[in-house]
């Protein structure tokens, strides 16, 4: 197994593979790299091939398929310290057996250890796969070990796209449909605004949340640099839902292969019964399947069984008003460089999120 970094002539390439794999999303995808070495982190791009290298170098030229590849965004941590981490990332094949994925993560695994070497303290990794697929095991075998929290969401909804408008409706709780219906008699629109000054309405709406519900959003220089990167790329879309012009609610869909996915999203609590959110979602739905999108990711839901005082109970329930299925993945797996440095940088971030 050869395991080499992507050079920018691979980037149709590593799309094609992504798309295609099962547990692909734009959180592995070339522009996603790109968003991060713009909003200053350092990456790197890992390919791992079946093949034999001409100069038997991690750098030279090689031959045969892929059978895998992993976006790694450098993450620094303090005394000079970092971190490498992989969004819904490593992605492999979907075909692979189970000792052909063990060899895989162990090819990505040495990759690994290679780019922690001069202060890097783990790698953090979180494929985008079901328990039943095997990828535990095999990252167990390979040197990784579960870790105590994971980034991205490991329980989301998704909706089937393939569907008629007419199904997808009654397949929505029937409250979900009035509102809706509400929104429109009460007047209000959605428009794409994909521009700067659609950016700033939807910081706006955000910063609202954030006072509100004590919840932390991104700086809004991270937006501007996802609106830099993404939009070029036909990779994001912003979009605002008004009542007589006054912005109640916005969201920044992302697009990648055949899924759409409500990356990001607030909303007012103005004119609540104007029922804008539920008009928002709506129109998403509607403009990712013209596109042709086969998927509608809401990107984050509670687990099952979560209670009223979890976090994400209201936002839950209010996606799970739209219909689909839920979708759950194994979550993050860390391969540890420094193990004394590591349970400091753990214990750290635990008495940050108690003291919050």
């Amino acid at each position: 197994m050869i395991v080499t970094e992507a050079s920018p002539a691979s980037q149709a390439e590593w799309d094609a593979f992504v798309r295609a794999a099962p547990g692909g999303s734009f959180l592995q995808s070339w522009g996603w790299g790109e968003f991060q070495r713009a909003a200053g982190f350092p990456i790197t791009r890992l390919m791992a091939r079946n093949g034999v290298s001409s100069h038997h170098s991690q750098l030279t030229t090689h031959r045969s398929d892929i059978q895998g590849v992993c976006l790694c965004i450098r993450r620094p941590l303090p005394l000079r310290r970092f971190s490498l981490y992989a969004p819904w990332g490593p992605v492999l094949r979907g075909d692979l057996s189970m000792g052909d994925m063990i060899a895989v993560l162990m090819a990505l695994a040495g990759a690994f250890r290679a780019h922690l070497q001069g202060g890097g303290v783990f790698a953090r990794v979180e494929p985008k796969l079901p328990e039943e697929s095997g990828i535990t095991h095999a990252l167990n075998a390979a040197g990784f070990t579960r870790s105590v929290r994971s980034i991205q969401p490991k329980d989301t909804r998704v909706l089937d796209l393939t569907q008629s408008e007419d199904d997808l409706l009654r397949a929505m709780h029937p409250k979900t449909r009035y509102n809706i219906r509400l929104a429109r008699r009460h007047g209000a629109v959605v428009a794409e605004e994909t521009t700067p000054r659609g950016l700033r309405i939807f910081f706006a709406l955000a910063s609202e949340v954030a006072r509100r519900e004590r919840f932390r959003y991104h700086p809004n220089h991270y937006y501007e640099t996802l609106l830099q990167t993404l939009a070029p790329l036909a990779m994001l879309t912003v979009l605002i839902a008004r009542h007589q012009d006054l912005p109640l609610a916005g969201s920044l869909l992302v697009h990648f292969g055949d899924t759409v996915t409500y990356a990001y999203g607030a909303s007012s609590s103005r004119r609540k019964h104007v029922m804008a959110p539920h008009l928002l979602h709506w129109e998403s739905i509607l403009r990712a399947k013209a596109e042709g999108a086969a998927r509608y990711d809401f990107f984050g839901v509670a687990p099952p069984g979560a209670s009223v005082v979890h976090p994400w109970f209201g936002i839950s329930r209010f996606k799970q008003g739209f219909g689909g299925v839920a979708e759950q993945y194994v979550g993050a797996a860390d391969l540890i460089a420094d193990a004394a440095l590591y349970r400091a940088v753990e214990i750290g971030r635990s008495l940050r999120a108690l003291l919050r």
